[in-house]
């Protein structure tokens, strides 16, 4: 290293600018071109020592024109004959005679035959350096100039033998004079490296020593801690030596460095004992990435197989009972097979009460319809197993008692948030003392911020939010410019003419634009509803994608409803339309009618919840209309924050700040490595997230794949089911691709992971924009 010092510091400390220099000279002097590189300079001196040669025994006109002729009469006549050339005796003796003229006086010449041969071979390479053909000028001071370049090819020399070249690269002295003088000032200014180099060595030979030879070698292969201008061609000091010298050179990144060789320490140490409990037991080393993606796939079909026979063997168990009751009670068979579809039903029920119970265990009716459905003065005992009571919190008391008595058991079902404001209903009734299950509805294309703005609003059972795959703003407000229409008498806001036109425009894009979302418009005040429904069946008549839309027969018909009317009503779009306005004057009337009403809080969030995909308000007031000192009731307060919420920019989904798994770290750096975008725990604040979505930068406004892990939540879900399918089932219902990756097979084959997940994200790039493979690179 010393060496290669004293080497570098006598070419930079002036060797090779006087050599540089004098090239510039001997060109002027000689009429030369300044050679391209240390060897074009050495061919160059050594063509002028050849000339200096020649012109010692020629006079220097004898460059002006070929020897050649000379050359073949004072040849023997074995050299004329193998060369295949005549020549008369009169000929030769001229041109003898013409040799010997161009000899200098005083010479002798044992030779001339010979000193011609060196005299043409030294004309062809001057005429090559000198196409002009004159006459050669010999520069002064060759004998120093000769030495000094001999001194400079040697350094250069002995600086080839330690510097690392990639194969097949040319030598220094090679190299354009412009590119060696940069490459020797690289290696002056990395000359702080050589100072470790003993260091670097000695913990080398340790490090090998130790059985670390191949991580060493793995290091230098992948230049653990060279920053990016280090990996450029030309550090060449830094390539001289193994570049785990990095951990040791360049002192204000040593800590950093070490911590990074520690890291890669750790892996290697961790891998290994992965690797020999793979060894000790062959069972684990089969479960690999595909290995572990195909059992959970089987898993998965045989969960869904299992699911679907239930109906089968439900099915033949009715059939059994069936069969066993025409057994028991043959007279109730017969009595049954002899009536007529015309019978009434509560004759059927009193004459063949177990058979007709046998033939259809399944009944639905509402309240008032039990006791004729199914008469109790005939029998001693409850008639059915089990009751199911819906939307208890809307039938009172007395409507149920009916269907309560006729059950050996009873399940009751509806929201516990609205059994307040219905104190004598028979779910307020039964909370007391029946035992209570919550259910969480499962996740929807809803808009995420919606379902938390719900959830924060007496709804938690819509759970989480999970972030949908497309970008975008799924609620949205229009804001009408509009008065209202006052109703003669109370002076109450009827409606607003520019909003039901707005309603109306907003609902003819919905079906131009998404036919195949079913859509409902929902108004606050019966008569702005039935004003909005008038207006929506006159457009129907010029727009077919409307008139289409009301069509009953459709599965989810459009609809047009108020909120006090909402029973059952969801659709994937709703368009609110509250149908309050300023009046004439500038002024807002505070009476909301069934939102200031008692339960007017519930009617609006039910209205909330009737979207199950998007939502749209379209409204003359604005929140910053409303005073809230004026809103005193919880629906009108609700109101004003429903307009808030709306209004608002829309929260995208976004990756954590948290820092995240490592080894998903190294796994979503290796699919970025393929051309995606990955967002590491991608979600909203405060909601569910994903451990990684996979994006392109083609098509920002989507996500593409979402990678589920073995995670924390993953463990400590109880359920296999839960952990196997339904939770990327729920992801699949929302439009995401799931793929999922498992620890073991991350650490053990990260590149095949990462493949396996670019593959999936490839796949739904090419569906969504069936283009695109033929710019894949």
């Amino acid at each position: 290293a010393t060496a290669a010092l004293a080497h570098l510091d006598r070419l930079r400390d002036g060797a090779l600018d006087s050599t540089l220099s004098h090239m510039r000279a001997v060109a002027e002097q000689s009429g030369l071109a300044v050679p391209d590189s240390i060897d074009g300079w050495g061919e160059q001196l050594d063509m002028l020592a050849g000339i200096r040669q020649a012109l010692d025994v020629f006079k220097p006109m004898v460059f002006e024109r070929s020897a050649d002729q000379m050359v073949a009469a004072t040849a023997t006549p074995e050299w004329r004959q193998a060369a295949d050339i005549e020549m008369g005796r009169m000929d030769r003796n001229r041109l003898r005679k013409q040799a010997k003229d161009m000899v200098r006086p005083g010479v002798v010449v044992p030779d001339l035959h010979a000193a011609l041969v060196h005299l043409q071979a030294q004309r062809e390479i001057w005429i090559r350096w000198n196409p002009t053909g004159a006459w050669p000028k010999l520069p002064e001071d060759m004998a120093l100039i000769d030495a000094e370049y001999r001194s400079v090819r040697a350094d250069l020399d002995a600086l080839d033998v330690v510097v690392a070249q990639p194969e097949g690269s040319p030598r220094l002295a090679e190299l354009a004079l412009a590119e060696l003088a940069a490459r020797l000032d690289r290696l002056q200014a990395s000359r702080g490296t050589l100072a470790h180099i003993p260091t670097i060595h000695r913990v080398t030979k340790q490090l090998t020593e130790m059985g670390l030879g191949e991580l060493l070698a793995d290091l230098r292969h992948r230049r653990l801690g060279l920053p990016p201008h280090r990996l450029e061609p030309g550090a060449e000091l830094d390539d001289a030596v193994p570049s785990v010298e990095g951990l040791l050179a360049d002192a204000p990144r040593d800590r950093e460095l070490a911590e990074l060789a520690g890291f890669e320490l750790d892996l290697a140490w961790w891998s290994s004992v992965l690797g020999f409990i793979l060894q000790s037991d062959p069972l684990l080393g089969a479960y690999n990435g595909d290995t572990l993606a195909a059992l959970i796939d089987s898993y998965r079909e045989l969960d869904l197989a299992h699911v679907a026979t239930k109906p089968g063997p439900i099915r033949a168990a009715v059939i059994a009972r069936r069969d066993e009751v025409r057994r028991t009670h043959p007279g109730q068979a017969g009595a049954l097979e002899s009536m007529t579809p015309a019978t009434p039903l509560r004759t059927v029920m009193t004459v063949s009460p177990d058979m007709a119970l046998a033939a259809r265990p399944c009944w639905i009716a509402g309240p008032m319809l039990v006791p004729l459905a199914l008469p109790l003065a005939e029998v001693s005992a409850p008639l059915v197993d089990i009751v199911i009571l819906d939307a208890v919190g809307q039938v009172s008391v007395a409507q149920a008692a009916s269907a309560l008595a006729r059950g050996s058991q009873v399940l009751a079902v509806g929201d516990s948030a609205r059994l307040a404001e219905a104190p004598s209903s028979a779910g307020s009734a039964l909370v007391d003392f029946l035992p209570k299950v919550t259910l969480t509805a499962p996740p929807s294309r809803r808009d995420p911020r919606l379902a938390r703005f719900l959830a924060e609003h007496g709804y938690p059972t819509f759970g989480r939010p999970l972030p949908l795959p497309a970008r975008g703003n799924l609620v949205a407000f229009t804001a009408v410019d509009g008065v209202a229409r006052v109703m003669p008498g109370n002076g109450a806001v009827e409606s607003s003419d520019a909003e039901v036109e707005a309603v109306v425009r907003e609902a003819v894009t919905h079906v131009r634009l998404r036919g195949a979302e079913s859509l409902a418009i929902i108004a606050v005040g019966a008569v702005h509803a039935e004003r909005v429904r008038d207006a929506i069946d006159q457009a129907a008549s010029g727009v077919p994608e409307l008139a289409a839309a009301l069509r009953t027969d459709n599965v989810e018909p459009l609809v047009v409803a108020g909120v006090e009317h909402l029973t059952g009503i969801v659709r994937d779009a709703v368009i609110f339309t509250p149908g309050f306005a300023k009046t004439p004057h500038g002024h807002v009337i505070y009476d909301f009618g069934p939102l200031g009403a008692p339960g007017g809080e519930s009617l609006l969030l039910d209205a909330l919840t009737a979207a199950r995909h998007r939502l749209s308000v379209v409204s003359c007031l604005a929140s910053t209309d409303l005073a809230p000192a004026r809103l005193k009731e919880p629906g009108t307060k609700l109101f004003a924050e429903v307009l808030a919420f709306a209004a608002a920019p829309a929260a995208s989904a976004a990756p954590s700040e948290q820092a995240g798994d490592a080894l998903l770290a190294d796994l979503a750096s290796r699919i970025a490595g393929r051309g995606f975008t990955v967002a590491s725990r991608y979600g909203l604040h405060d909601g569910a997230r994903i451990p990684l979505a996979v994006s392109h930068p083609s098509l920002p406004e989507r996500e593409l794949v979402a990678v589920l892990t073995d995670d924390p939540g993953f463990v400590r879900e109880p359920s296999v089911r839960v952990q196997a399918r339904l939770r990327s089932a729920e992801l699949e219902r929302l439009g995401w691709r799931t793929v999922q990756a498992w620890s073991p097979a991350i650490f053990m084959d990260p590149e095949a992971e990462a493949q396996t997940i670019a593959a999936a994200a490839w796949e739904e790039l090419e569906k969504l924009r069936p283009g695109i493979r033929s710019s894949r690179g």
